[in-house]
């Protein structure tokens, strides 16, 4: 499954993104991590198949890793406001 602008502009208030065992591809902007939710946080999980696909030039990761709930993910902050943040699980390719 395939997740992008069109399908995140018709839902809002949620702060986590989770693929199931088939995988999916997320693309995402700044534009729409803020219509998702006031924190401009989103968690993204899911198994090996999964993608999330960003602008590598406006995201960037931070280095820092955290667990939740037995799981780790990277932290990736928007360049022009680093209170934006993607948390990505581990195991999810970022391209």
């Amino acid at each position: 499954m395939t997740v992008g602008s069109d399908l995140l502009s018709k839902v809002e208030h949620i702060n986590e993104l989770q693929f199931g065992k088939n995988g999916g591809d997320l693309n995402i902007n700044y534009e729409d991590l803020v219509k998702l939710n006031d924190e401009k946080e989103l968690f993204v999980s899911g198994d090996g198949d999964s993608v999330v696909h960003m602008n590598k030039n406006e995201w960037h990761s931070t280095g820092v890793v955290a667990s939740k709930g037995g799981a780790q993910y990277d932290l990736y902050v928007y360049q022009e406001d680093p209170q934006a943040e993607i948390w990505v699980q581990h195991n999810i390719s970022v391209v």
